[in-house]
């Protein structure tokens, strides 16, 4: 196995380069293979987000909701960048020779790619692709959904076209309690209803539809910094599966079963509760992928 050096700037962020090179290269192959089976020209994006400009001609979006859309997105990165502190402004001026707004949010955005946070969004993707490309479609929300309705990851039923869950990924530092919090906010999203993802997709009949998906249930997935790095130091960056990996996939099944028994055990509305029935199912499918590893995942601190 290739070991980073230590104590380098480069090699930390070579991870998030592997994954980034991984996601394209998963994304390129996800939208020929949706092609292939639904002819659909188009599903994601590079980085495996969805692609919301697909829903020009769908019923219900259009040219001006996109429009709109894309425009709160960037609001969020502008707010989320400090841009218009004074301080903020010099900062990116000295250090990146970032002039305008748009060049300060550039380099805020290409920064981000190389957090924490972000490496664990498409560590998990990447993993659940491997270990359910047959049986789901594994995608990650569109910016939109991301920054407003808190969804990371989407995952579709291929054989019955439901849109079984998705995931709020979160990096959860030492001594943190952001893990334990979010599984506690997503409980209570889900007695409210669930979570709505504006820019879903669903299969029915054979064909790949773009729709709004209301009620879905949302898990909070979670791991250590030590754990995210032991992942990326040794999963396999291919198609190919490591042992490790394997350890992490079965560490998210339970994970996604515990939670599934505090949604059950909380009053649910019906619409949600329907979902979760679907969602049910799927987890069976998971929990045989996970039966396949040979070892079950401990945390560490």
């Amino acid at each position: 196995m290739e070991q980073w050096p230590k104590n380098n700037l480069e090699a930390e962020k070579r991870p998030a380069e592997k994954l980034r090179e991984l996601i394209v290269e998963m994304s390129h192959d996800m939208n020929m293979s949706v092609r292939e089976s639904y002819g659909v020209r188009k599903l994601v994006n590079q980085d495996g987000t969805i692609d919301i400009g697909e829903f020009m001609n769908v019923s219900g979006y259009g040219e001006k909701k996109i429009h709109e859309d894309r425009k709160k997105t960037y609001e969020c990165e502008v707010e989320w960048s400090g841009v218009r502190e004074e301080e903020v402004r010099e900062f990116y001026r000295s250090n990146y020779n970032a002039e305008t707004e748009e060049d300060v949010v550039r380099v805020f955005l290409e920064k981000k790619k190389n957090e924490k946070n972000t490496q664990m969004e498409l560590f998990t993707m990447v993993l659940f692709n491997k270990m359910l490309k047959d049986d789901f479609i594994v995608v990650r929300a569109s910016k939109y959904d991301d920054y407003m309705n808190g969804i990371d990851t989407v995952m579709v039923n291929k054989k019955t076209g439901d849109v079984v869950c998705a995931f709020d990924e979160v990096h959860d530092h030492k001594e943190s309690s952001r893990a334990e919090e979010k599984r506690k906010t997503k409980t209570r999203e889900a007695r409210s209803g669930g979570a709505k993802l504006t820019y879903g997709i669903s299969v029915s009949e054979g064909k790949l539809e773009r729709k709004e998906i209301k009620n879905l249930p949302v898990f909070a997935l979670a791991l250590s910094t030590n754990q995210l790095n032991d992942a990326l130091k040794n999963m396999n960056y291919d198609m190919t599966v490591s042992e490790k990996e394997e350890e992490i996939f079965a560490f998210f099944v339970s994970s996604l079963e515990k939670q599934k028994k505090e949604f059950f055990g909380t009053h649910l509305p019906k619409p949600e509760y329907t979902n979760l029935l679907r969602f049910e199912q799927s987890l069976n499918t998971m929990k045989k992928k996970r039966n396949s590893g040979k070892r079950q995942y401990e945390k560490t601190s």
